[in-house]
């Protein structure tokens, strides 16, 4: 099973287990924004290498400084490595999300004196190939007018779109006004204008759990010390942090 079907298996177990519609789709645009961040990662090592390599020839040109060379260099390097450790991020919190729904690790886990833990190397391949993949799948997938032509349709007066919104009919139980045109654009809009107020709420949202974990996570790490410190305490303490 490749990458991208992987992520199929883990999108359509969250369908399948979440019963609240808002959290389903909380949920995967949580994991597609994860995702997406192996794209920036891709993107920032092009912007290190191919603008490394511009800027060397500006600096062998004269049209740059050694100290402009160093600044433009340093900082594509900064912005690569910040990159990469978000993609690291995404990686932990993806293989967090399979193991919460029951599916096969997504992202790359190396095993190292028995532990799992995750590699840079590793990450930064599985983001290329992740990338890669991406694009094959566009470049082979069926195109809009591929399928209108594989269906013989007959465009006469109408535009392709039209041709498209009967094609929609055929696959959907949606009824013959859902297609209207205008119908169709005031939905896009208004899902668009409801996509961004969900984006943002979202945001605050992965905030505020980030903000709970941290906070668990230190009361965690004072009840272990404590623990350490007077054994003969350790029931009460284990008590307390089951309630947590």
């Amino acid at each position: 099973m490749d990458i991208l079907e992987k992520i199929r298996e883990l999108e359509q177990k969250i369908i399948e287990v979440e019963t609240d519609p808002e959290e389903v789709d909380f949920m995967i645009d949580f994991i597609e924004d994860n995702f997406d961040k192996f794209r920036y990662y891709f993107n920032a090592v092009y912007e290190h290498v191919r603008g490394g390599e511009v800027a060397k020839l500006r600096l062998d040109s004269g049209r740059y400084s050694t100290q402009e060379y160093q600044d433009f260099v340093m900082d594509k390097d900064t912005s690569r490595k910040i990159a990469h450790d978000s993609a690291m991020d995404a990686c932990s919190i993806i293989n967090r999300q399979c193991d919460a729904y029951g599916v096969a690790h997504i992202c790359p886990d190396v095993i190292v004196e028995n532990e799992r833990q995750m590699n840079r190397g590793e990450v930064a391949d599985f983001a290329g190939e992740f990338v890669y993949k991406v694009f094959q799948e566009g470049k082979h997938n069926v195109t809009l007018e591929q399928e209108l032509s594989n269906k013989n349709l007959i465009y006469g007066d109408r535009t392709k779109m039209d041709a498209a919104y009967s094609i929609a009919r055929e696959y959907g139980d949606n009824p013959p006004e859902a297609y209207k045109k205008q119908n169709v654009i005031d939905k896009i809009r208004s899902r668009e204008q409801n996509e961004a107020i969900n984006l943002s709420e979202a945001k605050n949202k992965v905030k505020e759990i980030d903000k709970e974990l941290e906070r668990r996570k230190r009361v965690s790490s004072v009840i272990k010390s404590k623990i350490c410190q007077s054994p003969t305490r350790s029931g009460n303490i284990k008590s307390h942090i089951q309630k947590m």
